[in-house]
């Protein structure tokens, strides 16, 4: 018995949207270490690239569910 296939694909087009980013402390000043954190409006597939001031910040260790 066979029919039509009835497997499909999406392809997601869209950027994710990051929101509710919050840096701790909001004022900072040199070596001193501060926490960014976010939320993505949808799974990544790998962590993404964070900048700050043009500056790749650097992630620790541990990955949010």
């Amino acid at each position: 018995m066979s029919g039509p296939a009835t497997d499909s694909i999406i392809l997601d087009t869209e950027d994710p949207v990051f929101s509710a980013i919050v840096a701790v402390p909001a004022e900072a000043h040199k070596n001193n270490t501060v926490t960014i954190t976010f939320t993505a409006s949808e799974a990544l597939d790998d962590d993404p690239e964070v900048t700050v001031k043009g500056n790749a910040a650097l992630r620790d260790a541990g990955k949010a569910d």
